[in-house]
């Protein structure tokens, strides 16, 4: 329950009743140069939501699965890069795929000739990805779910 958003606001809060109450006494202005910072975390702490730190995956991880029976349903990243590269790999049927990135950066790479439904979303920050279905139609398709907190998804071919 205690997490660093909530303090943040809980802060917050007791610094808000010290400005009304400075307001009536005509003195405590100089809490306004803790609220701003203390506002600011407050606000991107609840855009970015709670980090599971037990299972935290942080740093730069690669993944390049070359065989259907290599790809995974699902990669997680919680703070640090994350990049799957799917150009050694040929569907032989259709498959689902969610990247997930807390705070950095989602990049997939396709190969030229594979169909791809992708999905991305970004809560805070960027995203380049391609809307839709895209590739040449026939065959397998990937369903790819992008999905950034904070920072930047990308999906490019070749």
């Amino acid at each position: 329950w205690m997490t660093p958003a909530r303090i943040a606001a809980v802060a917050l809060a007791v610094i808000g009743i010290g400005l009304v109450i400075g307001a009536f006494r005509r003195r405590g202005h100089g809490l306004l140069v803790a609220a701003v910072p203390v506002a600011g975390f407050v606000v991107m702490a609840s855009v970015v939501g709670p980090v599971d730190w037990e299972g935290a995956v942080m740093g730069e991880r690669d993944w390049a699965p070359t065989t259907v029976a290599d790809l995974r349903p699902q990669y997680t990243v919680t703070m640090g890069s994350g990049t799957l590269d799917l150009r050694g790999l040929t569907l032989t049927e259709d498959r689902s795929v969610d990247v997930s990135v807390q705070m950095g950066q989602a990049r997939v790479l396709l190969p030229e000739n594979m169909t791809v439904r992708t999905e991305c979303s970004v809560n805070m920050g960027e995203a380049h990805c391609p809307d839709g279905t895209t590739g040449p139609g026939d065959g397998p398709i990937l369903n790819l779910n992008v999905q950034v907190r904070t920072g930047q998804a990308e999906v490019t071919r070749g």
